[in-house]
């Protein structure tokens, strides 16, 4: 069985690097992919140099109350994940405080644009291939809200999340 998972991922990366999507999207190179968990500091701060990076992670999956009861070819499943994003933060010693505020700003502006673009209409239905992602309606929907999860200019790093959850319609084969 062909996996299901991978076009929805492919999908939600493409939207973050500007990639696919028409309407409320994200500027082509704003961010980039290649963050993961457990990455070192040093590492994950030397990546987001040039831009920010961002990781997708996948955190529950399951039967969705509208699925239906008897067995067919047709199940909706509820996916939840985080997108992870890794800010660098440029620090000099005399970093005053309009410097850190236009650096949050950016942050804040960022995550804004991300959440319009995975949670409109239609930017989700397929991946730039024209494969199909079965995501209902072609979107996500933001859970929870945004955070910063950790702001340590000695590290020079900003990382964030945002929870996001969608509905995916699967059709399977009867064997």
């Amino acid at each position: 069985m062909a996996s299901w998972a991978l076009p929805v991922l492919t999908a939600i990366r493409e939207v973050c690097e500007g990639s696919v999507g028409s309407v409320r999207t994200v500027v082509s190179d704003t961010m980039l992919s290649g963050l993961h968990t457990g990455m070192a500091d040093a590492r994950k701060a030397t990546l987001a140099l040039v831009k920010p990076r961002f990781d997708v992670q996948p955190v529950a999956w399951g039967k969705h109350v509208s699925t239906p009861s008897v067995k067919g070819t047709v199940a909706i499943r509820e996916i939840q994940l985080n997108l992870l994003v890794s800010y660098h933060l440029e620090i000099t010693d005399d970093l005053n405080q309009a410097e850190k505020e236009a650096i949050r700003a950016t942050v804040f502006n960022n995550a804004e644009t991300i959440r319009q673009a995975l949670t409109f209409p239609g930017n989700l239905t397929q991946t730039a291939s024209a494969t199909s992602t079965g995501l209902v309606s072609g979107l996500l929907e933001e859970i929870g809200e945004f955070k910063v999860i950790r702001e340590d200019f000695a590290a020079h790093i900003l990382d964030t999340s945002q929870a996001f959850r969608g509905l995916v319609q699967l059709t399977t084969a009867i064997t």
